[in-house]
């Protein structure tokens, strides 16, 4: 059984990381980004370097969208 666990948890750790920041936070990165820079920038084929800005930018979107959740409800 512990073999098992051990070949699991690495297994999900990787689906989790992929699902996650690669889909996810890239996803809303991109759209995010075209948004802003009015359909410019991600273009065309995506470079690793413009796939890490997309899925960071990603991240700090969903922090501001948190942080602006928090924030509000503390107001209340």
């Amino acid at each position: 059984m512990d073999e098992i666990l051990d070949f699991a948890k690495p297994v999900f750790r990787f689906l989790l990381w992929q699902l996650i920041w690669l889909t996810l936070l890239f996803n809303v990165g991109r759209v995010s980004l075209l948004a802003i820079t009015l359909g410019k920038y991600p273009r065309g084929n995506l470079q690793p370097k413009d796939q890490t800005i997309a899925s960071t930018f990603g991240l700090a979107i969903v922090f501001l969208v948190w942080l602006s959740i928090v924030i509000f409800n503390r107001l209340q």
